[in-house]
């Protein structure tokens, strides 16, 4: 009995835990944890693609990798974070890369995969 307790428990970890690694997965089939950081807001407007970013204060351009993931509906954006922002004063930066920069060709759609997030900044007018 107490060993059959033991193989449902176990087995019960295993199967759940299956649930957990499907919510790690976004649209771009990146872990989640890569998806950082959030984008606040994003805009792509003369062979530019301009995205404010969450910061605590020390991200800057050189902090992101800027990676275009080539998909059957258009280039798509991927921003990864390659070292930790612990700064502490949460804002919104803005982050310019041009199209050369992304191998794109002029005038290309692109869209962003990181998850967009309310900036700290921002105002709730319906609390107003």
């Amino acid at each position: 009995m107490r060993v059959a307790t033991l193989a449902l428990v176990a087995l019960s970890a295993v199967a759940l835990s299956g649930c957990g690694l499907t919510r790690l997965f976004d649209r771009s089939g990146a872990p989640a944890a890569e998806l950082d950081p959030a984008v606040h807001a994003a805009a792509v407007s003369g062979d530019r693609a301009v995205v404010w970013v969450a910061s605590n204060g020390c991200t800057d351009k050189d902090s992101l990798s800027a990676v275009v993931q080539r998909r059957h509906d258009g280039p798509q954006l991927v921003l990864s974070r390659l070292r930790p922002d612990d700064c502490g004063r949460p804002q919104s930066v803005e982050m310019t890369w041009t199209f050369e920069e992304l191998g794109l060709k002029s005038g290309e759609s692109l869209t962003v995969a990181n998850p967009y997030r309310r900036p700290p900044e921002a105002v709730d007018v319906a609390a107003r």
